[in-house]
């Protein structure tokens, strides 16, 4: 099980797909409110965060599930002493952890940027929620596909799912001093 981990691990942070959406466009967007947003731009950090462990522990760990699916991997395991559980448990432990390296990144990157001033304890208080974000993800994308039949389904559904959860959330929303607000009825 420790072997799958740190196999795992090690091919979670070789992937393109991390790079580019879960840490090239959010530091792509910290800079871009930065530039244009200034006074907005400290405002939107937890957002940004929240935004690039949903698109790496969900549409990245969905496509490599079902590629994994795909070529066999968990018919295979059925022949080997490792049952699907502990292998399960392993590949989502690893692509947790890397989430919650992926968010101190852009904590850590908003922070330079914006000059930001943070707490240690706000790395305490952030870990939970994290873990238990990305990994109720990646269990999410495990079952996503393996309900669907290809890439193309894949997406499909996972888009059907995640835009109105993106557009529904407060990433996109400010709340802070002098913001408009309306009343709930």
């Amino acid at each position: 099980m420790k072997a799958v981990f740190v196999l795992n691990l090690k091919s979670s942070i070789k992937d393109m797909y991390l790079l580019f959406w879960s840490i090239l466009m959010p530091f792509a967007a910290i800079i871009v409110l930065r530039l244009f947003l200034p006074s907005f731009a400290g405002s939107y950090v937890e957002g940004i965060i929240a935004v690039s462990v949903f698109f790496y522990s969900f549409m990245t760990t969905a496509f490599i599930a079902l590629s994994q699916r795909k070529r066999g991997v968990y018919n295979l395991l059925h022949a080997t002493p490792m049952p699907l559980w502990k292998y399960i448990v392993s590949i989502s432990s690893s692509w947790a952890i890397v989430a919650i390296i992926l968010s101190y990144i852009v904590l850590l990157f908003s922070t330079v940027i914006n000059h930001l001033n943070f707490s240690f304890t706000i790395f305490l208080y952030m870990t939970p929620i994290i873990l238990i974000a990305s990994l109720s993800f990646v269990f999410l994308s495990f079952f996503i596909s393996s309900l669907v039949k290809n890439e193309g389904h894949l997406s499909m559904t996972a888009n059907v799912l995640m835009i109105p959860m993106l557009l529904c959330s407060n990433a996109f929303f400010y709340y802070g001093k002098g913001a408009v607000s309306y009343p709930v009825y």
